[in-house]
């Protein structure tokens, strides 16, 4: 008797676990039917009729081949230390689909009014994006006709952009494009978001530092800073289809700007970072916390980084190399060594 018993139970065991993986995989096949539908096929409004021809699906597939792109570049720059630019058309190619990308977002109808309790694209944000992929654009097509270390062309480019963006901040405004971000308190609480706002603004002051700043890895800047801004609108887009939720909205744009933050520890030498670092340091002060002006802040903090590296940097890094050479060496053997080190 009770040995039938127990195997009823264990009988019983088999089958509710069954019933579980049964759950299990109808719920992946919906899974997979939702993102089929809503990722692979699309909508109607993402077509173009050029004449006699109808193009259907531009956006979907400049949105998958810039996010296949920006992962292989990733990929390369974690394996061999650079994304393997060399300015050539095949880069321009690339370069002409990420801005293509964020203007086929004219396709579709984007909400003029901001929805605050989720994370859902709207005209200020949608225009903010543009303006700022364009900035990214903008300094890798500025580096390759022009390679040289203009460290105030670059800044020119860069508030140019933040001009632009502040007009569309005065046509669309509807409260702050970032601390407004809703949060669904389930695994982004109310605290960590308040975290999650100031890493924001560093890593936006980051961005700015790193596209203004001359260094040999600006292609590879510029592009994973332009990832983490069309990763945006493509997170908002998983939001308003239902695939993602505000939380996971957070957490995949954190992450993506995480991996900005790799990129520069593995393109920049020690030296370059601590520079980088403390101007970053210093505007968050600047703009956060005292409330400045971010024109003025960057305008002062660019030419004071331009009088360290022009002056002092050249100053110590030429009386070094003497005092380590200039025993043992001819003093026409130092000519070569005296060069600006930018």
């Amino acid at each position: 008797m009770f040995m039938e018993m127990k195997r009823q139970n264990v009988l019983q065991d088999v089958v509710d676990y069954c019933d579980k993986v049964i759950d299990f995989c109808d719920k992946v096949h919906n899974f997979c039917d939702r993102l089929y539908i809503k990722l692979i096929i699309g909508t109607h409004h993402d077509a173009v009729d050029a004449g006699p021809v109808r193009v259907v699906n531009p956006h979907k597939i400049l949105g998958f081949s810039a996010l296949a792109h920006f992962l292989y570049r990733y990929w390369l720059i974690v394996t061999t230390g650079t994304a393997q630019f060399s300015g050539t058309s095949w880069d321009l190619f690339w370069l002409v689909g990420h801005m293509t990308l964020s203007l086929s977002s004219f396709l579709f109808p984007v909400r003029k009014n901001r929805l605050f309790d989720n994370q859902i694209i709207w005209r200020e944000l949608q225009l903010h994006n543009i303006v700022f992929t364009a900035r990214s654009c903008l300094i890798f097509a500025y580096q390759i006709y022009y390679p040289g270390q203009n460290i105030w062309s670059r800044f020119v480019i860069v508030m140019w952009c933040h001009v632009m963006a502040d007009v569309v901040t005065f046509l669309y405004k509807e409260g702050s494009t970032m601390r407004d971000m809703t949060c669904d308190n389930q695994i982004v609480t109310q605290d960590i978001k308040r975290h999650l706002d100031k890493f924001y603004a560093l890593s936006q002051f980051a961005a700015t530092a790193a596209l203004i700043i001359p260094t040999a890895h600006t292609f590879e800047h510029a592009t994973m800073i332009m990832f983490s801004i069309q990763l945006s609108t493509f997170l908002m887009t998983l939001r308003l289809k239902g695939i993602i939720n505000n939380d996971m909205w957070h957490m995949f744009y954190t992450a993506s700007l995480l991996m900005n933050f790799h990129v520069a520890n593995i393109c920049y030498n020690p030296d370059k970072y601590h520079y980088l670092s403390v101007v970053m340091s210093l505007f968050y002060v600047w703009r956060v916390v005292l409330r400045g002006n971010k024109y003025l802040g960057w305008f002062f903090l660019i030419w004071w980084y331009d009088f360290i590296m022009n002056n002092v940097m050249n100053h110590v890094m030429n009386a070094s190399i003497h005092d380590k050479i200039v025993k043992d060496v001819p003093m026409n053997a130092l000519v070569p060594y005296y060069v600006p080190v930018y």
